[in-house]
């Protein structure tokens, strides 16, 4: 769901620096930890120095240096990075970024802008991840991945996404592209084989509700977990934050007419998907229904429903939205219903939980799994986690009664497992 503009972003990127990733620096003295001693960036004078866009401190070799959209760390090696920084040497990363780390316990570090470093310090701790997002006023956002001792690869993220492995492995080498922004309006207009490459949040139906890539997957994923928990056309379904119709696409031809009803406030986003995924004679056949309200108020249908889902909402949203959300989810859902919404595990993605209000999109909001049973217990329902795959939230299905739920040996058949396809390979 996206439930507020956002500055659109353009795949292009710039490359500045003359230190290749991998290359130590021509200094015995830390230059990491001189700049963060000294609270300077490298135009604030570190004679000497031949300074590179981005500088790591890699485990038994120091710091080394290297350009944005070029590898930095030593792949292969187990050598995991202790600490980074983005030097802020050229005017496209001034006070323009920040970025933070994931901790050996586990938790985020401060956000820290560039020309500070951000990791430990004469430790011989790991970074376990990291995430980078950009100030609303930067010309340019970030794309990052990130290569782990277990040997997978985490990217490309953007928008201060935490880049990590469930596994939990430490960080051994990252990548930090720069992208230009190009307007939001640029954007929209570009075909769909073009979009396909953009950061989540962009401007286009396809990426700013998450990674354009997935954009098929994840509609398919929430449509075959409403089916299996008895999804029939017959039924009556509310999916709160629509967006762009990912899941809405095939749950408008499937269902009868009438029984879709779908709350997004970005209007622009259903005009899009409407135009260049179902077509306006399918509108007419199934007559679906939209309600463009950004209060988290799900009144006004005039029906009750069989099926809520709210797909990636609460992962940007404060408590206050969320306690609004499932009153009207409790209010609205009909005798043997199901609410299934997704959550970001505060423990698994290891962003701290969220104790604000509001709604913070595109930036991320995490809960503990007690807060979030807490919420769903105060707002009248019984619920529990489902086992379904998603790959960076959690599901939950909530009911009004415990016999709407899911028995403990029905959950087998609820993995949400995608055979064949390496990019969802953990999901099996």
């Amino acid at each position: 769901m996206a439930m507020t503009p956002s500055t659109g972003h353009e795949a292009a990127p710039i490359r500045t620096g003359n230190i290749r990733g991998g290359d130590a620096l021509p200094r015995s003295q830390s230059l990491a930890s001189e700049l963060a001693a000294s609270g300077r960036g490298p135009d604030g004078g570190v004679p000497g120095a031949i300074v590179p866009d981005i500088i790591a401190h890699v485990r038994n070799v120091g710091d080394v240096g290297g350009a944005f959209g070029s590898w930095l760390g030593r792949p292969g090696s187990r050598l995991w990075i202790e600490g980074f920084l983005l030097t802020a040497q050229a005017p496209a990363t001034q006070a323009q970024f920040e970025y933070a780390a994931v901790l050996p316990d586990g938790q985020l570090s401060p956000w820290v802008p560039a020309g500070q470093y951000c990791g430990t310090r004469l430790q011989t701790l790991p970074l376990f991840g990291f995430c980078i997002r950009a100030s609303a006023a930067a010309r340019f956002d970030c794309v990052y991945s990130g290569r782990f001792v277990d040997g997978s690869e985490i990217g490309p993220m953007n928008a201060g996404t935490v880049c990590r492995t469930p596994s939990g492995a430490p960080l051994e080498a990252l990548r930090i592209t720069l992208q230009p922004r190009a307007s939001s309006r640029d954007q929209r207009d570009l075909p769909r084989e073009a979009a396909e490459v953009l950061p989540p949040g962009a401007g286009h139906y396809l990426a700013f509700v998450g990674p354009p890539g997935q954009y098929d997957a994840m509609g398919a994923t929430q449509f075959r977990l409403l089916t299996t928990l008895g999804l029939r056309e017959h039924h009556q379904l509310l999916d709160f934050g629509c967006g762009s119709l990912r899941a809405g696409r095939l749950l408008i031809p499937y269902l009868l007419p009438g029984h879709y009803h779908g709350i997004e406030p970005n209007t622009w986003l259903i005009e899009d998907a409407i135009a260049r995924e179902i077509g306006q004679d399918q509108i007419g056949l199934k007559r679906p229904v939209f309600r463009a309200n950004a209060d988290f108020n799900s009144d006004g249908f005039g029906v009750r429903f069989d099926f809520i889902l709210a797909q990636s909402v609460f992962s940007h949203a404060g408590r206050n939205l969320i306690e609004t959300a499932l009153a009207g989810f409790r209010r609205n859902l009909a005798e043997g219903g199901l609410v299934l919404a997704t959550f970001v595990d505060a423990r698994r993605s290891g962003v701290p939980e969220n104790a604000g209000d509001g709604w913070v999109y595109p930036e991320v909001v995490a809960y503990r799994e007690e807060t979030i049973g807490r919420l769903i217990q105060e707002a009248g329902f019984v619920g529990m986690l489902l086992p379904w795959y998603h790959p960076r939230q959690s599901w939950y299905v909530m009911a009004l009664t415990m016999e709407a739920l899911p028995s403990s040996s029905k959950l087998v058949h609820l993995s949400g497992a995608v055979l064949r396809d390496p990019e969802f390979e953990k999901s099996s």
